[in-house]
This record gives structure tokens, C-alpha cells and sequence, in this order.
């Protein structure tokens, strides 16, 4: 498919490269850099500490414990070191070219989806230029939502792959199951987005929902639940704990985290819709968005998002699938599972991807009913 969209892929990494070519002239910062390559340099130089990574937690010599397990991050950091040493240079050429991968694995997800090679190049322009990837791909420690995102992407282009072209069937598995694996291996938000598959079969393929609960259909998720459980027993070996952070985060009660999802909700949406005082940061007790009055629209936009989920369910399915994509990726990052910090912007990386999806046909949707020129998708984009 890429042979004849290499116009497009030259378009996307072009653009990628003007706005975030200066990136690799930054250096290390303090938030993470440092405790995870700077001073960290003794166990990415050893080659042999890549099956290491996979006992032990990011912050392998710098904390004793963690709550975050990530051996495929530490492993990109080893392969860098092994390249480039301590050259912050290098560490960020890296997150360039990972984005640069995940906007092309956009482009043809969007392809696959929205049926139109324009209009797929433009969702993945703006997957790859909205402000909110920022923190992800210019700083050194965001890698872990760009390497996330590129295998999840791969993860739901193979799924389609593999539905839509029978020749194939076992190689797209395949590569449907090694991205999961990656990604749950990458980051514990990763372990989520298997969601996304039979999903994908509700609201695109329309399978019914007997075929849906019937054992055959339960037998295709033998594999990712396999794996699953050997990440768990792998992370609970590493780090001691299974799911969550509970034994570092949890002193904020169940109640009050479950009170204050549709604030976090509210804010991610807005970060996406007006990315406007971008911060590394958004401080919790300084969001409006959990405080009365500003709580009841918040809830009163969570309600909305899930109506329209529930509309769009048998009138639009991409529009419901979209939905779904950024429901799933915020589903991690909205305090369930205790968070030390409420509010990243790095995790809005993956769940944009749904989002980019939803403005593309809907701006499409609305120039194609006020009957503009035959030429006005090469405008659009």
C-alpha cells in the first residue's frame, strides 16, 4: 500500500522534519533524562542488559522501586547508547524517526478506514503536527507513548490486514500479536488497547453480537490473554506489583479518583481541542474542570461523548469506532489506577489517534454537504 502513497509518506516525514528537525539540537532535561540515560549510562552500555531490562524497572539504578515497567524502552535506550553514547543528539534523532514511523503507520490505518488516500494523508498530518506530540517526541522520555503508538497502530493495521486479505491471514496475525506484545512491553497503558480489536469488528466489520460471544470468537483472544499474563507475572517478578501503583499512589480513595474522571476526561479533550498553556505539568488541584461548577459541564461533556458513542454505534460506525480509539487510550489515564501525575500531555499520543480520525471526516462531512470545488480536499489538506 505505501509503494503508491510514497508521495504522501515523502509529504508527511517533510513536514515532520520542518517543525521538529531543531529537536535534536536540545539537550537532556531533568524530568527523567537523567535518571533514565544520563546517569544511567552504566546499565545501557552493557549490550547484555537488554534481557535484563525485562527484571527490573525503568528507573533500574536510581529508584528502589517503581511502578513503571518498560523493558522495550530501556532496550531502545540501550541501542542508542550503543550508537551514540551519552550524545542527547542521537536520543532524539531516534524519537524523530519513531514519530516519523508512527504518523506513516497513521496514514495507512486512515487509509484503511476512511477509504480515501487524501483524506488519510490529512488525518496523519495532523496526527503528526498537533501541538499536544510535542512533549512526546521532544523530550528524550516520551519515547515510550511514540514507540506505544507505533505498535499499536501496527497492531490494528495487521488486524485489518489480516480480516481483509486471505492470502495473508497467518503473516497479519502474526504481526497483529508481536505488536501487542511490544506494546504492553513498552508501557502498562499498553495492555489496554486490545480493546481496540474487537471493537474495530462491532462497529466496522458489524459482526453480530452472538458471532461476538460465541466460543470461536472467544478462541481469536487465546493468544493476546496468553501474553497478558506472562507480562504480569514478568512485571510482578520485577517490580512486585501486578496492576496499578497502589503501594506508591494509592492514597487518594477509589471514590474520589472515580468523582473526578469526567474533570480529567473534560481536560484531555480540551488539550486536544485547544491546545493552548501546554506544560509539562497540569497540576491537579489547579484544574477547574473537578471543582463546582466547572464539574457539572464536565460531566455534562463526558455524557455527551458517551451519547454520542451510543448514536453513532449503528448510524456511523468509523465515527463510533474513532470515539472508542480515544475512550480506550484516556481509559488509562484518567486515574482508575492510581497516577502519580493526573495530567501528561504525552498520554494523549496514542488516544489522538482517534481523535484525528473524527475531525478529518467530520471537516470532510461538512465541506462535501456545502458542496465545495471538486478541489477542495487538496485545499483541505
Amino acid at each position: 500500500m505505501l509503494s503508491s502513497s510514497w508521495k504522501y509518506v515523502l509529504i508527511i516525514v517533510a513536514c515532520i522534519g520542518l517543525i521538529y528537525f531543531q529537536a535534536i539540537h536540545f539537550e537532556f532535561v531533568t524530568y527523567d533524562d537523567y535518571e533514565l540515560v544520563y546517569q544511567n549510562s552504566e546499565f545501557l552500555s552493557q549490550i547484555t542488559n537488554a534481557l535484563t531490562s525485562f527484571t527490573t524497572h525503568a528507573f533500574t539504578t536510581h529508584r528502589s522501586e517503581s511502578a513503571y515497567y518498560r523493558p522495550i524502552l530501556l532496550m531502545s535506550f540501550i541501542a542508542d547508547y550503543k550508537i551514540w553514547q551519552l550524545n542527547p543528539l542521537g536520543y532524539h534523532l531516534t524519537n524523530l524517526l519513531l514519530h516519523c514511523l508512527t504518523a506513516i503507520g497513521v496514514l495507512m490505518l486512515a487509509e484503511k478506514i476512511l477509504r480515501d488516500k487524501l483524506l488519510a494523508l490529512l488525518a496523519s498530518l495532523l496526527f503528526a503536527l498537533h501541538p499536544i506530540q510535542t512533549e512526546s517526541v521532544a523530550w528524550v522520555s516520551g519515547r515510550n507513548d511514540v514507540l506505544l503508538g507505533l505498535f499499536v497502530v501496527a497492531m490494528v493495521v495487521s488486524y485489518i490486514h489480516y480480516n481483509e486479505e486471505p492470502k495473508n491471514r497467518k503473516r497479519y496475525l502474526f504481526l497483529t500479536w508481536l505488536s501487542y506484545l511490544l506494546a504492553i512491553f513498552t508501557k502498562e497503558s499498553g495492555v489496554f488497547y486490545i480493546l481496540l480489536l474487537p471493537l474495530y469488528d462491532l462497529c466496522m466489520r458489524r459482526i453480530s453480537l452472538r458471532t461476538f460471544l460465541s466460543r470461536d470468537y472467544a478462541l481469536n483472544l487465546v493468544v493476546p490473554i496468553i501474553f497478558f499474563v506472562f507480562y504480569l507475572l514478568l512485571r510482578w517478578n520485577a517490580i512486585g506489583e501486578m496492576i496499578g501503583a497502589d503501594k506508591l499512589y494509592g492514597q487518594v480513595p477509589i471514590s474520589e479518583r472515580i468523582i473526578q474522571i469526567p474533570g480529567l476526561f473534560t481536560k484531555y479533550l480540551s488539550l486536544l481541542l485547544l491546545p493552548r498553556h501546554l506544560s509539562v505539568v497540569h497540576p491537579a488541584d489547579q484544574l477547574i474542570w473537578v471543582n463546582f461548577p466547572f464539574n457539572m459541564l464536565a460531566f455534562s461533556i463526558t455524557l455527551f461523548i458517551i451519547g454520542g458513542i451510543v448514536i453513532s454505534w449503528r448510524k456511523n460506525p468509523l465515527v463510533c469506532f474513532s470515539l472508542l480509539w480515544l475512550g480506550v487510550g484516556l481509559l488509562p489515564a484518567l486515574n482508575i489506577f492510581p497516577l502519580a501525575v493526573q495530567i501528561l500531555e504525552h498520554r494523549l499520543y496514542v488516544p489522538s489517534v482517534g481523535f484525528v480520525l473524527i475531525i478529518t471526516f467530520g471537516v470532510n462531512n461538512l465541506l462535501t454537504k456545502i458542496h465545495w470545488m471538486n478541489g477542495y480536499r487538496y485545499a483541505l489538506v
